[in-house]
């Protein structure tokens, strides 16, 4: 070692200083997560250091879009409002750290709620006996079938249930 005095020659240090680098390892995300509504998204995730948050997003892995909030943190939100109902967007989070380096997920989707209701159609009664009857009808998205029934609409005696599999011919 070497012998190193401060200059006033109060301290004397033996051996040398090692060198400490610059950092050079991108933020470990973790925890993505993705809450949606018909028009909106939370997207979360943690980071294990200080880092800014970016999410790309877009209806493709193109993305498209990429905001970007310069505040170094670990834990991370963005929030996305105006999408489009029914619909696939892909995404990917990334945060870059005070030194430069970023560190990006892998690729997610989520699909914003739909909030349509079905269109009914072709609404026919068949096998029609005096004490039942099969109501068939279509509609013109996948959706699981209910019959209310009554002798009015102000007068409701019984629901019936078809195949609560989601199909567009209902029986």
């Amino acid at each position: 070692g070497s012998q190193y005095n401060d200059p006033d020659g109060t301290r004397n240090d033996m051996g040398a200083y090692p060198f400490i680098g610059a950092d050079t390892t991108p933020p470990v995300i973790s925890s993505v997560v993705a809450s949606t509504t018909a028009t909106t998204v939370d997207i979360t995730w943690l980071t294990n250091e200080a880092s800014d948050s970016r999410l790309q997003y877009g209806t493709s892995t193109v993305y498209g879009f990429e905001p970007i909030f310069t505040s170094l943190v670990t834990s991370h939100q963005i929030s996305l409002s105006g999408l489009l109902p029914s619909t696939t967007y892909y995404y990917r989070v990334r945060s870059q750290d005070a030194a430069g380096n970023i560190g990006t997920s892998n690729d997610y989707t989520f699909t914003t709620a739909d909030t349509v209701p079905p269109v009914i159609s072709n609404v026919q009664a068949t096998s029609i006996t005096t004490s039942s009857v099969t109501i068939n009808w279509s509609t013109d998205e996948l959706a699981s079938s209910e019959i209310t029934y009554g002798p009015d609409p102000s007068f409701i005696v019984g629901t019936g249930w078809g195949d609560p599999t989601p199909v567009t011919l209902h029986s």
